[in-house]
């Protein structure tokens, strides 16, 4: 085998599809290593060479969630002659992996590596760490939640499961409250949930967990990301993480690993009853794993022998290559791959990329293609993709998996065959967004969101048909993974839509989100690029401008939800167009919606325009500052909005902090000019509004540094570690989602009928309305339950207990009021 093995990976290097003469003709050339053997040593390997790739030949990528392809080293590994567990050259390769699987990791806790599956894990957390009766919260995101929490039930645990919509990721506020309900022993995260691609926020999750509950035990499924997805046990305050070898870790399938703190080892020492379970009990295997990590031989069950070599060797080749380094590649894989599913217009089942599994990409079928059209084609071509397995849209998608050493190794071409296959296929199906004769070029250019900043230059001239194709991973333009349609929430009549509520529950998804939810809004000059600096922050849809055109697209105001986040998007028209001309009205009172009902309002401006006062929209803004007044003059220094001032096209040349200073001075000067009520004479406007200020490159002369800006930026509104997050407490207008209806409504009225914008006021409003709204309930509640009284008392009957009875009636009615 090791003579055979260099040749037959030269041979697996060759294009699968190449006929066998080719791929035998790569080892008979003078670059071959056969080359240089003996011509009887050549005359008896290449036969056997032949005979054994012949039967390799038929052999399909596999390109599923896991087991995944892995190195001809492991493949090497597995065929080791029948060893016992005892011997010599087995027991330093089962320590040493031990001690491997703490770098990967990050941890300095106890690993395990047992015979057996990822589901193995769950039985071991299950009847170790849980005792009977104790309460365990499961962040449920798909299949593999609802199984984890049957696991825990069948030891007795009293599950609650925290689930989430179909594509969507553990919200963190929503743990929060649930952590606050009760005292949970452990609460447990699906990292990836295999089933749908979705990716949780493990560190997040854990901070919320130390500070509201820091005794619940943080328990990890890692089954599909240990190896793909970052994880830092120690550092993030992780006590478990549950994974298996055939995965990202690169092994055939066969071996739970496991890694326990040692935080939660003392927990299993200090519990109060018998672990109800034999082979999974940790004081079986805890003397078994320290044995051999001490170089001894042990005894409790006999261990996987070939597996374990396997994925010995697969754990020295990730730590050798690096982790940062292979998380860094599957995150570029994973770029890739979700940027050419979007081009070839399929949508992801994760509702958002920041949520997204960088191992992985669960697609749904477009529209008349289904599974048992395109699996076996891409089976004809070669590459092997799993089916839907959740259990509500099982039939309507299709997951492939990218991972191991088809990205880690890009050079074998395992991601692109798979990627072309997919294209391939799908046409196959009649599919008519797979069928493009554009160039690369071409097809990344118009994918990619218009810019609308200026008329573009000449394309560039040095990629001709036919070159390799632009490199696409880095795209700043956010794909569609789940389009989320727009409202048109005030029509260019200046008329307010009553369709906020549905979208808002129905399209959006939010009905439930209670407080939890952001609004912004941006505000600038027509034609300087505010949908296009939407689109790409936050993914949203809205039209831009066309390059060839440049006429206004934005009219009124329109939002959208933006993806993967709980955010409101309005995009507002833009000032000084020239289709309203001289009228000014409705420009003023767009902004003066902005300004009341968002957190954050972006200022998006050129940098030449900085310094000036109407191309600055100087004068409007001064507007807003004196109506402003009106509006928060009661709160001053309690509430506040952000001013997130763009300055796009920025080239350098004049620092940003200067741009910044400009700006500044500006602002108090005309706030300094402001007419201000009786009482607010020497208000300040950092009592009123914060200020920030960043640059973005220009667009088609620095595209690089605009997808760096764009993604710092965007930062700033996904990422609460960031020192720059905007969406702060101290912004929010404290207004709950499904109220907003009534609330934007009323502030839109008072602005149309000319009437003083009194923020509170419309506050009291909404708190009046939604009591009517709830006592309305409580009294229908009442009205239903003496309905089997009225009879009786008209007849002139007497009703035994009546009293009683109304008296349970009532606390039932007012009971509703306090839910």
């Amino acid at each position: 085998m090791n003579l055979i093995r260099p040749w037959t990976r030269t041979l697996s290097s060759t294009a699968s599809s190449a006929p066998l003469s080719r791929r035998l003709s790569c080892i008979s050339t003078r670059s071959s290593p056969l080359s240089s053997a003996p011509l009887h040593l050549r005359r008896t390997l290449l036969p056997l060479i032949a005979h054994s790739y012949s039967t390799m030949s038929a052999h399909k990528l596999c390109m599923i969630p896991g087991p995944i392809e892995f190195h001809e080293d492991v493949l090497q590994a597995m065929a080791t002659p029948a060893t016992s567990h005892v011997a010599p050259n087995f027991i330093p390769a089962l320590g040493e992996s031990i001690e491997l699987l703490r770098k990967i990791l990050f941890t300095s806790g106890q690993p395990f590596i047992i015979a057996g599956s990822g589901t193995l894990g769950w039985d071991m957390t299950a009847c170790n760490l849980i005792e009977a009766g104790e309460d365990v919260l499961v962040c449920n995101s798909g299949y593999f939640g609802d199984r984890f929490g049957e696991c825990l039930e069948t030891y007795g645990a009293k599950v609650t499961h925290l689930r989430v919509p179909i594509g969507e990721s553990p919200q963190l506020a929503a743990v929060a409250a649930a952590l606050k309900s009760k005292k949970f022993k452990a609460i447990t995260i699906t990292h990836v949930d295999t089933s749908t691609g979705v990716l949780a926020d493990i560190k997040g999750i854990a901070e919320v967990v130390r500070k509201e509950s820091p005794e619940t035990l943080v328990v990890v499924d890692g089954v599909c990301s240990v190896g793909s997805e970052e994880i830092r046990m120690d550092a993030w305050g992780i006590d478990v993480v549950v994974t298996a070898s055939q995965k990202a870790l690169g092994a055939p399938p066969g071996l739970c690993v496991m890694g326990v703190s040692e935080r939660a080892i003392g927990v299993f020492k200090a519990r109060k009853t018998p672990v109800a379970n034999y082979y999974a009990n940790w004081n079986r295997w805890l003397p078994i794993m320290n044995a051999y990590e001490a170089r001894k031989p042990s005894y409790f069950a006999t261990p996987a022998v070939q597996n374990v070599y396997a994925l010995h060797v697969s754990l020295k080749q990730i730590v050798a290559q690096g982790v940062e380094q292979r998380f860094a590649l599957h995150k570029e894989a994973s770029a890739k791959a979700k940027k050419f599913i979007h081009d070839l217009g399929l949508k992801l089942v994760p509702t958002g990329l920041d949520h997204a599994a960088n191992g992985m990409s669960a697609v749904y079928y477009p529209e008349g293609v289904a599974a048992t059209d395109l699996l076996p084609k891409l089976a004809a071509h070669g590459i092997v993709a799993a089916g839907g397995l959740h259990v509500e849209i099982a039939p309507k998608y299709f997951r492939i998996g990218h991972m191991g050493i088809s990205v880690t190794e890009p050079e074998r071409g395992h991601l692109d065959a798979t990627l072309n296959a997919l294209k391939a296929s799908l046409a196959e199906c009649g599919y008519k967004g797979a069928l493009s004769s554009k160039t690369p070029f071409q097809a990344i250019m118009e994918t990619t969101v218009p810019d609308i900043d200026h008329a573009p230059p000449t394309r560039p001239n040095h990629y001709q048909p036919g070159d390799p194709p632009l490199p696409i991973a880095h795209s700043s333009a956010l794909p569609s993974v789940g389009s989320l349609p727009s409202l048109h929430l005030i029509d260019e009549e200046k008329h307010f839509s009553d369709e906020l509520s549905l979208y808002l529950n129905e399209k959006w998804h939010l009905k439930d989100a209670g407080f939890n939810y952001n609004l912004v809004a941006v505000f600038g000059s027509q034609s300087t690029g505010k949908s296009t600096l939407l689109n790409q922050l936050f993914g949203t849809h809205f039209d831009v401008m066309a390059e060839v055109a440049r006429m206004q697209t934005t009219k009124g105001i329109w939002i959208s939800r933006g993806q993967g986040m709980k955010a409101l998007v309005m995009d507002v028209e833009g000032t000084d167009g020239r289709e309203r001309g001289e009228d000014q009205d409705f420009e003023r009172k767009s902004a003066l919606f902005s300004l009341a009902t968002s957190e954050v309002l972006i200022v998006n401006m050129w940098e030449h325009q900085v310094g000036l006062y109407n191309g600055a929209n100087m004068g409007l803004l001064k507007t807003v500052f004196e109506v402003n007044l009106q509006l928060f003059g009661k709160n001053r220094g309690k509430e506040k909005t952000l001013l997130l001032f763009v300055i796009r096209d920025h080239f350098g040349s004049t620092p940003l902090e200067n741009l910044s200073s400009t700006l500044k001075a500006d602002l108090e000067r005309i706030w300094h000019e402001l007419s201000k009520p009786e009482g607010l004479e020497d208000c300040q406007i950092s009592e009123y509004f914060d200020l920030q200020f960043t640059g973005l490159p220009h667009k088609l002369l620095q595209p690089q540094d605009f997808e760096v800006g764009i993604e710092q930026l965007r930062r700033r509104f996904t990422d609460p570690s960031d020192k720059s997050y905007v969406f702060q407490p101290q912004y929010s207008k404290r207004v709950p989602v499904d109220g907003l209806e009534v609330y934007a409504g009323a502030i839109w009225e008072k602005i149309m009928t000319n009437k003083d914008l009194d923020l509170p006021t419309q506050q009291e409003l909404l708190a009046q309305f939604r009591c009517d709204e709830i006592a309305n309930g409580a009294f229908a509640v009442f009205k239903d339950a003496i309905k089997e009284f009225r009879h009786p008392i008209e007849t002139g009957h007497l009703v035994p207990d009546l009293g009683p009875k109304m008296k349970q009636i009532r606390e039932v009615a007012i009971s509703t009021l306090l839910l």
